[in-house]
């Protein structure tokens, strides 16, 4: 289910569709759980850990925590191009949860965080398997951007002469 508050932001001036996944991110370096520092227009990749017959593998726990500086002038954008989890009501199977700042979404089945914009550059993401082996588990890029800065016009200044003395 998405929470209001977690599709934090739209960017004016970023089509949905503008974010492309780096080269260097399409070669599957993926991240270890933990703490990953980010700097704006860095792009990291985070999965499960598949066992050899390509499902999700079982009891998985990870998470990771992103940190884009400076948190407050950028901003954490999701692409997950494949995302298949357990499905399960609440997702209180297979589940990965993405935490923003006080918002958070539960995702599992096919309910992928792909496209979220965080309003912030901080995002914690936890990633937890039953014992089940089910489905193909999840890729996601993470990239960060900078937010765009607002340029605001002062009002055009009006002179006005007095009328000319006769």
């Amino acid at each position: 289910m998405v929470t209001p508050a977690l599709v934090l932001m739209v960017i004016a001036g970023v089509a949905a569709d503008s974010f492309q996944v780096p080269a260097q991110a399409r070669r599957l370096v993926t991240e270890d759980c933990g703490e990953i520092n980010m700097v704006p227009g860095e792009t990291k990749v985070i999965q499960d850990e598949s066992n050899p017959s390509g499902n999700c593998s079982p009891n998985q726990r990870c998470q990771w925590t992103f940190n884009c500086g400076p948190e407050k002038s950028t901003y954490l954008k999701f692409r997950c191009p494949y995302f298949c989890l357990g499905d399960s009501t609440n997702c209180v199977k297979d589940r990965l949860i993405l935490t923003s700042r006080g918002a958070t979404e539960r995702h599992c089945g096919t309910n992928s965080p792909d496209g979220t914009i965080t309003s912030t550059g901080f995002a914690r993401v936890t990633f937890r398997a039953n014992r089940a082996v089910e489905d193909t588990g999840f890729r996601c890029y993470v990239c960060c951007f900078d937010k765009p800065t607002i340029v605001t016009k002062p009002p055009p200044t009006i002179v006005t002469k007095p009328p000319p003395t006769i």
